[in-house]
């Protein structure tokens, strides 16, 4: 792994920590798609990176069928947002789900059944490993989780992730409330605001402490991302649109998935099509 600077750690955790996938991973968090709903939880925001990344490879391979290429291309945020489904809806409020939902859970279903056997059983032993995937999955947007070149103060880690947080905050604040509720609506604005204020301090805590224990187990032993695995490569250029329809398929038939990230990316594709 190489070293990343510090620029180069901010700017490429910017990109998966942003509001707009933030947005998509907390609507997610509820079993009702809509939002706001649940708060993030540990591993959201890798889940939802991971999925994201096999929706443009999806698109991109020729290989998928064009109805499904169409789907796509017309509600991706929708086929995201699918992966609330692929734990089951609650029980009273099954009803037909539109066609991106369903092919979003579907693709998360598929990636779910090689990820969850990978988690410990241990409720905080498994908090911490969803945790460390996510912030893995930020520094992968660099270009490589490697070493820092310098120390960046828990503070600075900490304010850098509340910016962030009160970005997406703005974002929502006109976003129409529940008129029949007003008053809860209202609550779970203020509680989702708390629990997201606790996960910027613990996004933090895990930047600052990549050397520990728990780093090296969960991410680094297990063999969870690497910037090197074709897979990922291939979703790193196509994030800017620097590979061809042609290129992507050849390449997505020519190699195969090593880290775990990407072969759950693998299976999500697999599951599409």
């Amino acid at each position: 792994m190489t070293d990343i600077s510090r620029r180069d750690l901010l700017v490429g955790t910017a990109l998966w920590a942003n509001p707009a996938l933030w947005a998509l991973a907390e609507g997610a968090a509820s079993a009702d798609p809509t939002f706001p709903g649940g708060s993030i939880r540990p591993g959201d925001v890798a889940r939802t990176a991971m999925l994201h990344d096999a929706v443009i490879l999806t698109m991109l391979s020729q290989g998928t069928p064009a109805s499904i290429r169409h789907l796509l291309a017309l509600e991706p945020a929708d086929v995201l947002l699918g992966q609330a489904l692929a734990s089951g809806v609650p029980a009273g409020t099954e009803k037909p789900q539109p066609d991106a939902l369903r092919l979003g859970a579907k693709m998360a279903a598929a990636a779910d059944a090689l990820l969850q056997p990978m988690l410990p059983t241990n409720t905080t032993e498994r908090d911490a490993c969803l945790l460390y995937w996510d912030v893995a999955t930020m520094l992968g947007s660099s270009g490589s989780p490697g070493p820092l070149k310098e120390a960046i103060p828990m503070d600075q880690l900490r304010g850098f992730f509340e910016a962030l947080h009160r970005r997406l905050f703005i974002g929502i604040h006109t976003l129409e409330p529940d008129a029949e509720d007003i008053e809860g609506w209202i609550e779970r604005i203020v509680a989702w605001d708390a629990q997201r204020e606790g996960m910027s301090d613990r996004y933090a805590r895990a930047l600052a402490t990549r050397d520990s224990a728990e780093w090296r187990r969960f991410v680094e032993e297990a063999g969870f991302y690497s910037v090197e695995d074709p897979y990922i490569r291939l979703a790193l250029a196509a994030r800017k649109g620097a590979v061809t329809s042609t290129e992507a398929s050849a390449r997505l038939t020519a190699s195969q998935p090593a880290c775990v990230y990407a072969k759950a990316m693998q299976a999500a594709i697999r599951a599409a099509s």
